[in-house]
């Protein structure tokens, strides 16, 4: 569906983009026990039902949807299903906003890299949720509309504070406007320092955390960067395909718009793209942080490589998706091939599965021992 949208000068079809934001959003909100958090979620949303307290504290706009969520006398799998729908609703108006020529490539892009869909939107369902809240504040910015953006990004906020650095990531791209040939320069020293393993983002963190907060020094012992040089090596590959696109792209939008192009927002996408693509390369010693905050920029990333699309012929667009698939899904394979993956496959639907049946919570137990087993060497 996607790549036969792409003939030119041919919109995709709304009705069409719905069915596949539907199709998505039921097969994420009917997921049932799968994900390394949901016995987390699940036991304080069970807390709050009960009106007991939970050992852990989570954000105060999160209290407020599960406390409203258990007196309608939502379950908990239904409380999940509702966050998830929300979240791939928020997500594709954003996709349609920004990127409505491929919008239906975007989104199957989207939801098929692990990174930017199991770990978000199977696992981490505050800040899937306010990364997509947060996206529907970029759009309002976008729109000249900065009032009604910010309290979008306040309502995020409040479901998980990684959303302030977002918007800190946000203002310093639009604060200081770099320019292709400084990106160019920043993204060849990140590749070189990347494949090489040298994490200055550590060293430095080492210094600083001491001052911050100590309790997160755990985050310096077990956010640790474990993979091969040959997948070092694949990744910056991928990294330099994608960025050329976006590169490529810019380049050419740029030189035929002119100086209609660099009025209001026209460039920002491209920056935010370009950033999506450093962010795992220059802070690639702590993989959590670096795959959270690549999420907040990650349709930029794919929505503006695939604008290389539009300056070559329909039959050579076919090979240009082809392309970017097989460097995109080659990261897939480091994540299908680590047994860390246990708790997203097999795949539990609410329609068949149930408490009796379910190995949700054998196959979580089973990760967190793996996890004990890698830390303790």
């Amino acid at each position: 569906m996607a790549v036969l949208s792409l003939k030119k000068s041919n919109l995709p079809s709304v009705w069409l983009f719905s069915f596949q934001v539907i199709f998505l959003a039921l097969f994420v909100g009917l997921k049932f026990q799968t994900g390394y958090d949901w016995p987390i979620y699940e036991a304080h949303y069970a807390a709050i039902q009960r009106g007991e307290s939970f050992y852990l504290d989570f954000e105060f706009g999160y209290e407020w949807i599960v406390q409203v969520a258990s007196r309608v006398g939502l379950a908990f799998e239904q409380f999940s299903a509702v966050v998830s729908v929300l979240e791939v609703a928020f997500i594709a108006i954003a996709v349609r906003h920004f990127f409505p020529r491929y919008c239906l490539v975007v989104m199957a892009v989207m939801y098929s890299v692990p990174d930017f869909y199991l770990i978000p939107t199977f696992s981490l369902l505050r800040q899937g949720l306010a990364v997509s809240i947060f996206l529907i504040g970029v759009c309002k910015v976008f729109s000249g509309k900065k009032i009604s953006g910010l309290v979008y990004f306040t309502i995020a906020c409040s479901l998980h504070y990684s959303v302030i650095g977002g918007v800190f990531l946000l203002g310093l791209v639009y604060i200081f406007p770099l320019s292709r040939m400084t990106f160019s320069l920043i993204f060849a020293a990140a590749v070189v320092l990347y494949v090489a393993s040298f994490d200055i983002i550590r060293g430095v963190v080492e210094v600083l955390i001491v001052y911050v907060d100590p309790k997160y020094m755990i985050y310096l012992d077990r956010d640790v960067f474990n993979a091969s040089f040959a997948y070092r090596a694949a990744f910056a590959v991928v990294s330099l395909v994608i960025f050329t696109c976006i590169y490529s792209a810019w380049m050419r939008r740029e030189s035929s718009d002119g100086d209609h192009f660099d009025r209001g927002f026209g460039l920002l996408s491209y920056r935010l793209a370009l950033l999506g693509v450093l962010i795992p390369l220059i802070i690639f010693g702590f993989p959590t942080l670096s795959t959270r905050y690549q999420y907040f920029f990650a349709i930029f990333v794919i929505g503006c490589s695939l604008g290389a699309l539009q300056y070559v012929n329909y039959a050579s667009r076919i090979m240009v998706v082809a392309v970017i698939a097989v460097t995109a899904y080659l990261p897939f394979y480091r994540f299908l091939s680590s047994p860390l993956s246990i708790v997203y496959i097999p795949y539990q639907s609410q329609l068949f599965y149930d408490q009796t049946n379910s190995t949700g919570h054998d196959r979580t137990n089973d990760l967190l021992n793996q996890l004990d087993v890698l830390w303790s060497k």
